[in-house]
């Protein structure tokens, strides 16, 4: 009932209950760096790290000199989803179920599959695709502005 209450009042006052900022709490590590929601990509940029909390000695120095202008952005190059891992997960399972019982045609037919899934997969030429420069910088700015 308790978790219900919650979830009623978090929706009902979900205006006054967000946070503008990424890093509400001033987390030291590079995942309050990211917006939320979390875009497509991780970072427009990749981060230098070089101590230990670096993110965290970044913006206490950001807060004396102010944040730097960001590097002109850069086309993002990206894997395509696939269902590839779910299916060869499955048939794992299933291949470690047969064997616990001496399934023997279904563990042989279970590892076919997967070995058949991943030589289909490895001669699919399209695995990839790129976010272009200009998508990037457009989602950075809307989250700079609070728009995203």
């Amino acid at each position: 009932m308790c978790q219900f209450w919650q979830i009623f009042y978090s929706i009902r006052n979900r205006k006054a209950l967000s946070v503008d900022a990424a890093d509400p709490w001033d987390g030291r590590t590079l995942e309050w760096a990211t917006a939320s929601p979390a875009q497509e990509y991780n970072f427009a940029h990749i981060p230098t790290v070089s101590q230990i909390d670096d993110y965290w000695y970044k913006k206490k120095q950001w807060l004396k000199t102010g944040k730097p202008k960001p590097a002109p952005y850069v086309d993002i190059h990206m894997p395509k989803s696939t269902p590839v891992g779910f299916f060869i997960g499955l048939f794992a399972i299933l291949i470690g179920f047969a064997l616990t019982w001496h399934m023997w045609l279904i563990a042989i037919c279970s590892f076919i599959v997967i070995i058949t899934t991943l030589i289909v997969r490895s001669y699919n030429p399209n695995t990839e695709y790129y976010i272009k420069a200009a998508d990037v910088q457009a989602t950075e700015e809307a989250i700079l502005a609070g728009e995203r």
